[in-house]
Parts: C-alpha cells; sequence; structure tokens
C-alpha cells in the first residue's frame, strides 16, 4: 500500500468550533496547572522513591502506568468506535481522575499510621488509576477536538494551553513545590506531598468540568461494536497496511524509549549526588520554561508547516537530553559555576541542561504526536488508532521497569548510554515520517488558515 496519505485525509479540514478551540484551551491551562502538583516525570518518582528507597520501584510505578492506559485504551475504544457522541465518557473519567487523585493525598497524608510501604501501595493504586482515567479521557477528548478544530488551528491550540498553563504553572507551582518540599517547609514528609496531591484534585476537576460544557457534533461511528478477538485482529489490518501509522508507531516507540530514561534524573539526583529535594523545584522550573519555549515553536510549526516537523524538532531535544545525562553520569561535577554575578552548582546546572532539553521533548511530542495522528486516523477509527498506538508501543511500558533495576544493578551510567542510543534510532525513525498534508491542494489549506 502506498505511503502517501488518501483522500481519506480530507477530514483534517473540519469547520472551526470557535467554543470549543477556546474551552480545550481554557481546560489545557487549568489541566496544565493540576498536572505540573502531581508530575509523572518528577514528584511521582520522588515520591514513590521516598517511601521505598528503591529505585526498582520507581521504574515499576511508571511501567504499570503504561500498561494501565494500554489496556484501558483498547478496552475502551472498541466501545467509543460506535458512540456518535463521546462526551460522556469523558465525564465518567473526570470522576475517575478525581478519585484517583484525592485517595492518593488520603493515603500520602496518614502514611505514618498505615506504614510507608503500605502507603507506597496505595500510592501505587491511586497513580494506576489516574493513568486509566487518563486515557479514557484521551480518546474523548481527541475525538472531540478532531472534529471541531481543523489541522491548520490544533497547533495553536495545542500552543495557548500549554504556553498559558505552563507559564502559571512556573509563576505558581514551582515556587509552592519549593515551599513545600524545601527544608523550611512547615510539613513534614510525605504530607507536604499530600497537599501538593489534593490541590491538584480540586484544580483539574474544575478544567474537566469546563470542557464538560463543549457542544460535541456527532461522529460518524463503526456500525457494530466488535468482539475483542476482532478488535485486535482490527488493529492488526490498520497496522500491516497503512504506511503511515506503522512509521509513526516505531517512531513513537523508540521515542517512548529513550525518554523513559527521564523520571530518573531526579532519583539519580537524589540517589547518586545526594542533593535535597527542594532540588526538584528547580528543575521544575526549569522544564516547564523550556516547555513554554518549546510549545511557541512547536505549536506555529504545526500549524504552518505540518507536524513531522514538530516531531523532529522532539527528537532532536530528547536525543540532547539524553546526552546531558550521560555527562552526567561520567562525571562528578563537584564545583561551583561563576555566570556573571552568580554562582551555580555545577551539579545542578548540567541536570537544569538535561531537564530543559527534556522540557522541548516533551512539548513538540505532545503537540506533535497527537496532531499527526488526528491528521491520518479515519474519523470512523480514530479512537481504535490512538488505542492500538498504545497497544503497538506497549514495550515503552517494560522500559522504566528495566531502568529502574539496571539502576540499582549496574548504575546510571548504562541507563542513561542506551537511553541516549535510543534517542539517536528514534531521531533516525523520524526522519522517515511523510507530512500527511502535502496530500491536500494548497488552497485548502489556506481556506482553513
Amino acid at each position: 500500500m502506498s505511503d502517501r496519505p488518501t483522500q481519506r485525509h480530507r477530514g483534517m479540514l473540519v469547520p472551526l468550533n470557535i467554543r470549543t478551540y477556546r474551552i480545550a484551551i481554557f481546560n489545557g491551562i487549568i489541566s496544565m496547572v493540576g498536572l505540573r502538583l502531581a508530575d509523572e516525570s518528577t514528584i511521582i518518582p520522588l515520591v514513590m522513591y521516598r517511601l521505598t528507597e528503591l529505585g526498582w520501584v520507581v521504574g515499576l510505578t511508571l511501567g504499570l502506568c503504561m500498561v494501565a492506559r494500554t489496556v484501558a485504551l483498547v478496552v475502551l475504544a472498541r466501545r467509543l468506535d460506535t458512540l456518535a457522541y463521546k462526551k460522556p465518557h469523558y465525564i465518567m473519567s473526570a470522576i475517575v481522575r478525581a478519585v484517583a487523585l484525592i485517595g492518593t493525598g488520603a493515603a500520602l497524608f496518614w502514611a505514618e499510621s498505615l506504614g510507608m510501604r503500605v502507603a507506597a501501595g496505595i500510592v501505587l493504586v491511586g497513580v494506576l488509576a489516574r493513568a486509566v482515567g487518563g486515557a479514557y479521557a484521551n480518546l474523548g477528548f481527541t475525538d472531540i477536538v478532531a472534529k471541531s478544530v481543523p489541522t491548520t488551528k490544533r497547533g495553536s491550540l495545542w500552543l495557548w494551553r500549554r504556553v498559558i498553563g505552563l507559564a502559571i504553572a512556573g509563576a505558581v507551582v514551582t515556587p509552592l513545590v519549593r515551599y513545600l518540599v524545601g527544608p523550611t517547609s512547615p510539613f513534614p514528609f510525605p504530607v507536604n506531598f499530600a497537599i501538593l496531591f489534593t490541590t491538584a484534585a480540586g484544580i483539574m476537576s474544575v478544567a474537566w468540568v469546563v470542557f464538560s460544557t463543549v457542544h460535541e457534533p456527532p461522529s460518524h461511528a463503526s456500525s457494530r461494536q466488535l468482539a475483542l478477538r476482532a478488535h485486535l485482529v482490527r488493529g492488526w489490518r490498520i497496522l500491516t497496511r497503512d504506511a503511515g501509522y506503522r512509521r509513526l508507531i516505531r517512531a513513537r516507540m523508540t521515542l517512548g524509549l529513550a525518554g523513559a530514561i527521564r523520571p530518573f534524573f531526579i532519583v539519580f539526583a537524589s540517589q547518586v549526588w545526594g542533593l535535597g529535594d527542594e532540588v526538584v523545584a528547580t528543575f521544575m522550573a526549569v522544564q516547564i520554561g523550556a516547555e513554554v519555549l518549546a510549545a511557541i515553536v512547536a505549536g506555529r510549526m504545526s500549524d504552518k508547516l505540518g507536524n513531522r516537523r514538530v516531531l523532529l524538532l522532539a527528537s532532536m531535544a530528547l536525543m540532547i537530553s539524553a546526552l546531558v545525562a550521560v555527562a552526567a553520569a561520567f562525571g562528578e561535577w563537584k564545583f561551583a559555576l561563576s555566570i556573571g554575578p552568580w554562582t551555580v552548582d555545577a551539579q545542578v546546572a548540567l541536570l537544569s541542561v538535561a531537564f530543559g532539553a527534556g522540557g522541548f521533548y516533551l512539548s513538540g511530542l505532545t503537540i506533535g504526536s497527537m496532531n499527526y495522528m488526528m491528521d491520518i486516523a479515519p474519523e470512523r477509527k480514530r479512537p481504535s488508532y490512538l488505542a492500538f498506538m498504545g497497544l503497538f508501543t506497549l514495550p515503552m511500558a517494560i522500559a522504566p521497569m528495566v531502568y529502574g533495576w539496571a539502576a540499582d544493578a549496574v548504575g546510571y551510567r548504562v541507563v542513561f548510554a542506551v537511553g541516549l542510543v535510543l534517542a539517536f534510532t528514534a531521531l533516525y525513525f523520524a526522519t522517515q515520517l511523510l507530512e500527511p498534508r502535502d496530500d491536500l491542494a494548497d488552497g485548502d489549506l489556506e481556506a482553513y488558515t
């Protein structure tokens, strides 16, 4: 089958629903603030490590989150393929996520009474429930946006969601995290982290309620729900018959395998270099700043040039992040750097570069991957296309588990070196992607710009 996009991709040019566009932006802004209070690449790894003092538990937690998301996507997509309206399921996902965050916060509040290991188990269940709820929401959110916003406006939608949300997170969340987890915090561990999770639940609930008010146009849904076995066969046929989808899966999987080293940056800083918990606020601030800048670049690039270039940007940023992590692992870096009137610890400065490049990777991947998927997926199978991307990239779930075990067994040098090799591979696969918009006439694109 040809690698070129077909006429079905004219579904990229749907009429713009300006109200849904604006609500989706507002939803993203508020969600971004809440998400950073319970961030999966910094807060959750640090909490699990502090509760258990075991690096492999961090890897297990992150890996199980990926598995939970994948199973939820595959099981639920076959149902959502048959529904004209997905919003009721988005609302149900909001309830699941709110309960999960509140339960996680409660376990941390009473961790001293429960015991740290018991609390860690409850936190793990809460984190997994949130992952399932997030996957559930993603199916509905993606379909609603794809039906309401044309491809030439989706980049700016993600741009404003991320730029404004991250700016607020940088101005409010970072100081709050530094205050709560720093050495002068009035709250001991893990009560300080419990406050972060419960606050996140309240803030994100606002975002979910607001998005639930959008007007959803009906989908051209599938006529019947497939049995699970037939649904899995459909997924395999999509992969084998759609070359563009297959290329995206290959690039996305290697990006995920390489990017799975990122949560271990903060564990490395704590375990190997002995940096205090308060450094998480510094790294979060750097990452957020980079994500803001990258969202501006990637959003404009998505609207004007297409999403292939955005994925290339994400791949290059990840490669730089992994390269810096390798440099950190192979050197001591125990000295101070003088930058004008400021003196900066070299260890913090170096890992800040890794987190900054990781921020570019996150924004590029979020904007590029989601928009590329909406560009190539036919409407009747859009939930399945999204779900099977999770299934076919399931090896990413193993990576954090293996990295966590390897970090304890052979050290971070091996973990970060493997990540670097995979990042180079991901960049190569990203260059093999085609631009779906190339199949559309210039006049069509201009009418929707």
